[in-house]
């Protein structure tokens, strides 16, 4: 659900102006000051989200660690600390051997996909369109000779959709998600 908060705000303005405008001088009538202040409330409302939403921090989009591991140990390790974390693998693509399919030659990625059912079926029920950004994935790739894992903060999701109510879930998949790249190095 993505939102323009400024044409919702300028959209509430507009509401509220075109109202006092058709406003008697005297003698208001209930219905008419129920509406006056509705639409005063949602233009305070607005601007508050709007204020709150300027002044949240980005998170990092992502969450990297180097390990010691070879890239098969460390890959080997995502999984297994996935099932541990009570997620479960749902793929591992294996970029490097698709791309060289293609004729393109790369070091060493592959992207293990995670998910947590209940936690998926929680986003998914407040906001469809997170599904986007399911399941949860980390990547695990050689550069230059080291090896990194490295997740897509769940957390990020609030900056997607900021007008979902998403509650803990992002940030309590994000601690688990970083757990299991931890965990793996």
């Amino acid at each position: 659900m993505n939102r323009d908060i400024d044409a919702e705000i300028a959209k509430a303005e507009a509401d509220l102006a075109e109202l006092r405008s058709r406003l008697p001088a005297h003698s208001l009538k209930p219905g008419m000051a129920r509406e006056l202040d509705d639409l005063e409330e949602r233009v305070a409302r607005l601007r508050g989200e709007k204020e709150s939403s300027a002044l949240q921090p980005v998170p990092e989009m992502s969450y990297t660690v180097t390990t010691g591991k070879s890239f098969d140990q460390a890959v080997q390790a995502v999984e297994a600390k996935t099932a541990e974390k009570g997620f479960r693998v749902l793929h591992v693509h294996d970029v490097q051997a698709t791309l060289k399919e293609k004729g393109f030659e790369r070091e060493p990625l592959k992207i293990v996909e995670v998910c947590n059912a209940k936690y998926a079926n929680r986003v998914l029920t407040t906001d469809i369109n997170v599904g986007l950004f399911l399941p949860c994935k980390i990547n695990v790739y050689t550069k230059e000779g080291q090896t990194y894992i490295s997740a897509l903060r769940p957390m990020v999701l609030a900056t997607f959709f900021p007008g979902s109510a998403l509650g803990d879930v992002p940030a309590e998949v994000d601690q688990i998600v970083r757990g299991i790249v931890d965990a793996a190095r």
